[in-house]
């Protein structure tokens, strides 16, 4: 298909749609004409967004939940606004977390082909685990889903295409700033305390083998205490998704706990954060959930960014690329593919959850420094790793990286 113009459906998480911004502008400097759809309109947006696709146009949604039939690009007796043999519309779909939490949107997409037709469309997965669990478990049930691709995050920039990386390190502000929420694990215990005691039993197991067995995906806890019986390990998954939301906020949780605890000066930018400690250390400021630009801005101004990976075994966050891009350090737990892309040291020091400690004298020598020339990590100095780290990621990991992409695909 030869794509002539772009549409990006904007819902009402503001973090997706500064990604869309970023995209948005990369296609606009390669001539194509972007429009931005609001999935939150009613029926004047769709009969908009009708006469629009009646040029050929590449669809994207960036999505944490999926589509959910909104009249905005959706009528009850027509379908999707891109279904049907006449359509000239190509929908890449971006799932910013794992399937399983799609599961039933899946299904009712599955029922909208049947019913309406089929569409041109391309699934697309942050993480190569993502990517895997659909291709072994879910392509033969949704065929629609066979054009399944690996598509990472990228770093955020300021809507000006500009980066602030800030050479003089001794003008950032000394401090590791993390932009992330916090959910207390009381919410987990509650419901789990409501269980039968089989099901208590069954979770418990669960947690204690992921706890054993770090970097253990969900699903693969599932299927080892399933005794590898797929179909069963399935059928468990759609009741044990919050044990996802459990390990997230449990790692999170002591992780920024040890950090707080060695004396580091800490900046958390979100919600939640106060119901972490009865009284929060003098070492650690708290600010309310700022927006995407915000969050930018603080990682920009910070010698150390902390990324705290959500589950993702095989990926990436944007918060490692955001922070390389404007020259901030950025303290992680890896990922087979962080591995791959950056080396430790490349403006990147990984750390192991529940072993923060190993990492804790070089975060304070980094925080204390005015100058990092002679700060070694992973056998790197430190200074060139991050000029290095800097030049990998502006090459390969930017919104305009993920474009051309895109046109590439197209």
């Amino acid at each position: 298909m030869n794509i002539q113009q772009i549409l990006f459906l904007n819902g009402d998480d503001e973090t997706l749609n500064y990604f869309a911004k970023q995209m948005g502008q990369a296609f606009r400097m390669r001539g194509l004409l972007v429009r931005y759809g609001d999935l939150d309109a009613g029926e004047e947006e769709r009969k908009a967004l009708i006469q629009y696709l009646k040029t050929p146009t590449l669809v994207f949604l960036f999505s944490f939940r999926g589509l959910k039939r909104e009249t905005a690009v959706y009528d009850r007796k027509t379908g999707y606004i891109w279904q049907g043999e006449k359509s000239h519309a190509k929908v890449y779909h971006l799932l910013c977390d794992h399937p399983y939490h799609f599961f039933g949107r899946f299904q009712k997409l599955e029922e909208d082909r049947n019913r309406y037709g089929d569409f041109s469309y391309v699934h697309l997965s942050v993480d190569r685990n993502h990517k895997r669990f659909i291709d072994e478990h879910l392509n033969e049930k949704y065929p629609w889903m066979r054009e399944n691709q690996f598509f990472p995050l990228a770093g955020n920039g300021f809507l000006d295409g500009t980066y602030e990386q800030q050479e003089l390190w001794e003008k950032k502000k000394s401090h590791i700033v993390f932009t992330g929420n916090y959910t207390p694990q009381r919410h987990v215990k509650t419901y789990l305390n409501s269980l039968d005691s089989r099901r208590q039993s069954f979770y418990h197991h669960i947690i204690k083998h992921m706890q054993t067995n770090p970097g253990l995906t969900l699903e693969q806890a599932l299927l080892d205490v399933c005794d590898g019986n797929r179909e069963q390990m399935l059928q468990e998954l759609k009741r044990s998704i919050f044990l996802d939301f459990y390990f997230r906020n449990e790692i999170r949780g002591s992780v920024i706990r040890n950090l707080a605890g060695a004396g580091l000066p800490l900046q958390l930018m979100g919600s939640g954060w106060e119901e972490l400690w009865e009284q929060i250390p003098d070492n650690v400021t708290t600010l309310a959930s700022g927006d995407s630009k915000a969050c930018v801005k603080a990682i920009a101004e910070s010698k150390l960014a902390l990324n705290i990976m959500p589950l993702f075994r095989d990926g990436a966050h944007d918060r490692v690329f955001t922070a390389l891009l404007h020259g901030t350090i950025c303290i992680s737990d890896a990922s087979d593919y962080l591995r791959e892309e950056l080396q430790a040291g490349e403006g990147i020091c990984y750390f192991v959850p529940g072993r923060e400690e190993e990492i804790t004298g070089l975060v304070k020598e980094l925080i204390e420094s005015s100058d990092i020339s002679r700060a070694v990590f992973g056998g790197i100095k430190i200074a060139q790793g991050r000029e290095n780290g800097y030049r990998k990621v502006s090459r390969k990991h930017t919104w305009e990286n993920r474009a051309e992409q895109l046109i590439r695909d197209c």
